[in-house]
């Protein structure tokens, strides 16, 4: 009930649905950001909302590359009907890969995974849901079967260090269970408030970019998605 039925019929297929076609910077043929299925068991969730830039034909990465995803899943917790935020990621292609520099230059300034949690904000007021992230200290790298283990032990490092930034970026506060409780929206961090010239115009292009992007995506929702049915439960429970 979430999804259009071309789109449903898509991600059930395999296919990246299209959720918006953001405007890609010079340089580049396009800029998208995607709903996709996770692979078969994943942990982080039954969903991904990537984020996928591809390049123009003369430069020598001609393939799109996605460069940030989010994990997630839709859950009733304590009653209420969430989006469940279970992973934040980054880039995983072995050679597709872009630059940080150039990620946040082709993002007007943007960090791609604070950008992409923003959009997660715009999905959950569209589907009338609670948004919540997973703690990162109930990770399950964190569970004792991997605690032997040098490699899951610097994983569960790098990813606690990252998450807690931007669990603490958004203003997210404990819930229970071992989830952060996100914020509806964070608008009032647009404001332009730094005392230099330069870090203000900064400031004001990052805004003007985030709100030019939050009312295409309200628009290209309507396209892909479905809003919920009052009348209809969500039955599913954690």
């Amino acid at each position: 009930g979430a999804l259009q039925p071309v789109a449903l019929r898509q991600l059930a297929a395999g296919q990246p649905v299209m959720l918006a076609q953001l405007q890609a910077p010079r340089g580049y043929e396009s800029m998208r950001l995607q709903l996709q299925r996770a692979p078969a068991h994943s942990p982080e969730g039954e969903l991904l909302l990537t984020l996928a830039l591809h390049r123009e034909a003369q430069v020598h990465v001609t393939q799109p590359v996605d460069v940030a995803a989010v994990a997630f899943s839709c859950f009733r917790m304590q009653g209420k009907r969430c989006l469940a935020i279970g992973g934040v990621r980054g880039q995983r292609h072995p050679v597709l890969r872009l630059s940080p520099q150039e990620i946040t230059q082709a993002l007007s300034g943007w960090k791609a995974p604070v950008l992409m949690l923003r959009v997660m904000q715009e999905l959950a007021q569209y589907w009338d849901l609670h948004l919540i992230g997973l703690d990162p200290a109930w990770h399950p790298l964190h569970a004792w079967y991997y605690a032997a283990s040098p490699r899951h032990r610097e994983m569960a490092g790098r990813i606690e260090s990252s998450h807690n930034m931007l669990w603490k970026h958004f203003d997210a506060q404990r819930g229970p269970g071992g989830w952060m409780v996100l914020p509806a929206h964070s608008d009032d961090r647009l404001a332009a408030t730094a005392l230099s010239p330069e870090k203000r115009a900064r400031q004001i292009q990052r805004a003007d970019y985030w709100i030019r992007t939050g009312n295409l995506l309200r628009t290209e929702f309507r396209g892909v998605l479905l809003r919920p049915d009052p009348r209809a439960e969500l039955n599913r429970n954690t």
